[in-house]
């Protein structure tokens, strides 16, 4: 797979669910590997706000991770959420920012309150949200753009990835023909 697994500790409710769904799928198809994408994955959250009001929130696993969190404690730090979940820095960044700073989709609040991220800021679970729909997703806020040096890295890193696809069709076309003239 091209995909490498990004670090990130999943919730013990959830690990619970992973474990059972492992043992099954390897009891049913042997000589398999299962390996979890947390990164690229999305859950669906029934949660209830002040007022007593009820959302299932559409959130990324990464997201799901943080707001879980919350059903324990109030409020908690930048570096709390950090050591619980594990997430790399860039996407807690943006998860949280999507999930405290995004206008009208802040299930979380934040202090002190500004678009950035930081590592002293605290976080709480936002009592006053409301949306007029009972289905709510929540994006994640867009990576930044790739740099110049980036963009090369990952050129080379697919064109490696293609080398041996590219030399085992090569290798079919020449069986196929039988033949390999010098001017072809």
């Amino acid at each position: 797979p091209t995909q490498t697994g990004a670090r990130g500790n999943l919730p013990k409710e959830i690990l619970a669910v992973c474990d059972k769904f492992k043992a099954y799928y390897l009891s049913t198809h042997t000589g398999r590997r299962l390996t979890w994408q947390t990164h690229m994955g999305t859950a669906d959250l029934k949660a209830t706000f002040g007022k007593g009001q009820k959302h299932e929130l559409n959130v990324s696993t990464y997201q799901m991770c943080i707001l879980i969190l919350f059903n324990s404690v109030d409020r908690l730090s930048y570096k709390d959420i950090e050591e619980a979940t594990d997430i790399p820095a860039p996407d807690l960044k943006r998860c949280l920012q999507s999930l405290a700073c995004a206008k009208g989709r802040n299930v979380l609040g934040k202090e002190p309150m500004s678009k950035d991220i930081g590592e002293e800021d605290d976080f709480y679970f936002n009592e006053k949200f409301s949306s007029k729909f009972y289905k709510v997703k929540i994006g994640t806020v867009a990576a930044q753009k790739e740099t110049e040096p980036e963009k090369q890295e990952t050129r080379q890193r697919v064109e490696e990835d293609r080398k041996p696809q590219i030399e085992a069709a090569i290798v079919r076309i020449m069986k196929a023909r039988r033949v390999l003239d010098h001017n072809n």
